[in-house]
């Protein structure tokens, strides 16, 4: 639990969780270059990495030579390692084998059983376990399997078939021995080591990960969700195009995430379409910027097939496409359907009234805040003090309302506890214009 929950709690729609506020624009750049040993080193341009050692062809610069490039740049960025993903291994031994025993483990929550014949060895217990395995999961099973071995020495290895994507086992059958050969490792563990060693002066709230393969967008995206970050990627993939079934676009939309935002970019790999966009927009004030409509400097806008852009857009993906002579992003949509911009501000309101509140409790001039009408007005302050600069910053219009309730209504055990309820406040996110319609009449 974070400290500042410990005084004052803001939910507001889906997020509970705070940016530090000079996080908001700083981004952070994972890659598996690893031109130095340090958990991570923070740079102001990209002249610094060269003389660090990276080279011209490495994809973390080549993603910081695009961050930077633009016409709006981050003051400073991250860089951290990551490592491939390993595949997690493990092996299943019978122990013990015994007629008409159900022998039985859990793989990722599901139960598989089979029950020893009178006719079973070692090996063909396994290999009907492995079999049991097809059946629970008959498309995109989690693991591979092979059965080696006679006897007792029959052992069943079962390898997850996707690399980083970690296999979960319960083995309680006595008769099963179940031994951990290769632990799983994914980007994720990486994202989280850096965020844990990172000091409280840089820390970062953007993230790009040099790697645009599926599997790793999939289990990072995952990951962001569960974190006070935002994740931009892109992929080149052309099942995205086709709409082919389990595109990574349309794996990120049936996860509805709001944390993540991808682009369709033949040069995703080349020229980092996602650095360039996170460059351009992450160090925009939150609810000014928009993500769509904007011409990223060293990026090759793609041509795309009617189809080819509807397939990507009805999967909430973005383009990047000319539009009246110019490169243009469209249109800024996270996979669940939320623009990016509105997940940001969200964020950022969040961060800004519990910082608020905080500041007025910790004063060192307020001895206390009075349990009184007095003490909820300086509580109510900076509520209205954060909705008003929202409003300023384009991320809310007029209108909103703050309510608080009146001593008179504070219950007994509520004075008792010391804690403050009823709080509220109304606002309308005031929201982008990304297309237009005009219908005009001439007459003679």
């Amino acid at each position: 639990m974070a400290a500042s929950s410990l005084i004052v709690t803001v939910n507001i729609l889906k997020s509970t969780r705070v940016v530090s506020q000079q996080a908001f624009n700083v981004p952070a750049i994972f890659g598996t270059s690893a031109r130095f040993i340090d958990a991570y080193r923070v740079y102001t341009n990209t002249a610094a990495m060269l003389a660090d050692g990276f080279l011209p062809s490495d994809p973390e610069y080549i993603e910081a030579v695009a961050l930077m490039a633009q016409a709006i740049k981050p003051s400073k960025f991250v860089v951290s390692h990551f490592t491939n993903a390993v595949a997690q291994v493990d092996t299943l031994a019978i122990n013990s084998l015994t007629v008409g025993h159900p022998y039985s483990f859990t793989l990722n929550g599901t139960v598989i059983s089979y029950t020893a014949l009178l006719a079973d060895t070692e090996q063909s217990v396994l290999a009907a376990l492995l079999s049991a395995i097809g059946t629970a999961f008959p498309v995109n099973p989690p693991v591979t399997g092979a059965v080696t071995g006679t006897g007792p020495s029959a052992l069943l290895t079962l390898t997850a078939s996707v690399p980083g994507a970690g296999i979960s086992y319960i083995v309680t059958d006595a008769k099963i021995t179940h031994a951990a050969v290769t632990p799983n490792h994914s980007i994720i563990g990486d994202i989280a080591a850096a965020q844990s060693a990172v000091s409280l002066e840089n820390q970062f709230y953007g993230v790009i990960v040099t790697s645009h393969l599926a599997s790793d967008i999939e289990q990072v995206a995952a990951y962001i969700e569960t974190q006070l970050l935002v994740y931009v990627t892109a992929t080149n993939d052309a099942g995205v195009l086709s709409n082919a079934p389990g595109n990574i676009m349309a794996v990120l939309k049936a996860r509805a995430y709001d944390r993540t935002i991808i682009m369709y970019s033949a040069e995703a790999n080349t020229h980092g379409p996602d650095g360039a966009w996170m460059g351009y927009m992450l160090p925009t004030t939150p609810g000014i910027g928009n993500w769509a409509m904007k011409t990223l400097v060293g990026v090759t806008a793609d041509t795309l097939t009617p189809t080819q852009i509807g397939n990507i857009l009805s999967n909430n993906g973005n383009i990047y496409v000319v539009v009246g002579g110019n490169g243009c992003t469209l249109y800024g949509i996270a996979p669940g359907a939320d623009y990016f911009d509105v997940t940001i501000f969200i964020d950022w309101l969040t961060s800004t009234i519990q910082n608020g509140v905080i500041a007025v409790e910790t004063d060192p001039l307020n001895l206390k805040i009075p349990y009184t009408n007095q003490g909820i007005t300086m509580i109510e302050n900076p509520i209205r003090h954060a909705l008003k600069q929202g409003q300023d910053n384009q991320g809310i219009v007029p209108g909103w309302t703050v309510t608080t309730p009146d001593i008179t209504q504070i219950s007994k055990a509520d004075k008792s506890d010391r804690t403050l309820n009823g709080i509220s406040f109304d606002a309308t996110l005031a929201g982008a214009i990304n297309q237009i319609n005009i219908q005009g009449y001439v007459s003679s």
